[in-house]
């Protein structure tokens, strides 16, 4: 069989400005997959910065959706795989590669990607919640605002008032807050802003941050999850016997206003439910995979809160608790996504390590080998933007930590801290360690 993985990039990729170091790298993990099963044929295509991709892959330098699905098709591949990444400021690549895909099945080509239609629907989560709305899913309410209509007026002499933005702050005010405002498109957390009262709310949409359409939503202080799940057809010709597996549910840690920040977060898990929690918990997101028929690796955000779990987004894509799974796992990355997607095979909840995805400080070349050499640390990916300006923008040292229970976890959580403390931030350790011991024995 011939496969080829495949994603796009929306974005302009500077080599000088980025620097992306990954241990083990992606090539090394590529040939170990590829030489244990020979009996395929392996390529990949992608754009820079070919995330979670190997070096030998191929750059395709086409935007256009047809040229870049020919050159995909001219492989003659029996499979292409989507392996989708993010970017910002919208969250939009796995809408490009649906755009791919839907032209490869034109060609005849198998694709295992989900529709254009299911990637807008997660693209803009104002979609998302009319979908959850639809189908009864547990969601924080909200009221969507539109840019243009909130400021309408302008200085049209001739309008006195804008009757649009009194019936938004109204419909605000019966919000329970404390209130997220966040952008409907944007990637992850970025730009949102917490307030407090209506007066905050009706600040922050009559000012300058204000520059878009907004998502005002109720702020639910609970348990933040995020669960991996891998959808496939039994029968990918006919498109047929429709399956998706889930992977353990993962603590999210949050940052002072109670968000998940993407560039500071704590991961750790698999955090282990009862069995009726677990049960709710599967139930609900394979019930969204196979309403939207989420095809390839997906990942969703939840909040666990009076024994409910809120849903908050769908992200059809590869996230950073793909690596953070096969790290607990003990897995190959490709082999991880093979497994499931061609062979249809599914994990048991008790293969899992406990692991932490910790954020460190931009580290130097030296300091990266020497925790490369460091036995529990699995996985390590910097990203380095040399050309911000602001400290936050520069960048961070992702790395995840394995145990082969909680408190070896926790032992080499302080031999880290207390021999590399120039590699670590004290806060990020001690947050880690707390998310250990809140979740030992969490049932709900």
């Amino acid at each position: 069989m011939k496969i080829v993985f495949f994603s796009s990039n929306s974005n302009i990729f500077n080599e000088q400005t980025y620097l992306i170091k990954t241990m083990p790298c992606w090539q090394s993990l590529w040939d170990s997959f590829i030489n244990a099963h020979k009996e395929h044929e392996f390529i990949c295509i992608s754009q820079k910065p070919a995330l979670f991709m190997p070096e030998n892959t191929i750059i395709c330098e086409k935007d256009d959706t047809k040229e870049f699905a020919l050159e995909i098709a001219l492989q003659k591949p029996d499979v292409a795989i989507a392996l989708s990444f993010w970017t910002d400021l919208f969250d939009w690549l796995p809408v490009k590669d649906a755009l791919i895909a839907q032209e490869l099945e034109k060609m005849n080509v198998k694709v295992l990607c989900n529709t254009v239609a299911a990637s807008l629907l997660c693209f803009n989560k104002t979609e998302t919640q009319k979908f959850f709305d639809q189908n009864h899913i547990p969601q924080p309410s909200s009221i969507f605002v539109n840019h243009d209509l909130y400021f309408c007026g302008g200085n049209r002499k001739e309008i006195k008032y804008n009757v649009y933005k009194e019936a938004i702050i109204s419909e605000i005010s019966k919000l329970h807050f404390p209130l997220i405002i966040k952008d409907p498109v944007s990637l992850s957390s970025y730009g949102m802003q917490v307030v407090n009262t209506k007066g905050e709310a009706a600040n922050y949409l009559n000012s300058k941050k204000h520059s878009s359409d907004r998502l005002v939503q109720e702020f639910i202080d609970g348990i933040n999850f995020g669960v991996e799940l891998y959808g496939y057809y039994e029968n990918l010709e006919e498109k047929s016997g429709y399956k998706c597996n889930i992977m353990p549910p993962f603590t999210f840690s949050v940052n002072q206003y109670g968000i998940t920040s993407p560039k500071q977060s704590v991961k750790y898990g698999p955090v282990i439910l009862n069995d009726e929690l677990q049960e709710k918990l599967v139930s609900l997101v394979k019930g969204i995979a196979d309403k939207l028929k989420l095809v390839g690796p997906a990942q969703i955000d939840l909040i666990y809160k009076d024994n409910t779990f809120y849903i908050i987004e769908i992200n059809p894509r590869l996230s950073g608790m793909t690596s953070t799974c096969c790290s607990s796992l003990g897995i190959n990355f490709y082999e991880m996504i093979y497994a499931q997607l061609i062979e249809h095979k599914s994990f048991n909840f008790k293969d899992f390590f406990p692991v932490l995805n910790c954020k460190l400080p931009l580290l130097n070349y030296e300091q990266l080998e020497k925790l490369k050499e460091l036995s529990f640390i699995k996985f390590i990916n910097q990203i380095n933007n040399l050309e911000a300006k602001q400290e936050r923008e520069k960048g961070y040292c992702e790395i995840v930590i394995c145990g082969k229970n909680n408190e070896i976890l926790k032992e080499n959580l302080q031999f880290l801290l207390k021999n590399y403390p120039e590699c670590v931030e004290v806060e990020f350790i001690e947050k880690a360690a707390e998310l250990i011991e809140k979740f030992e024995d969490f049932i709900g």
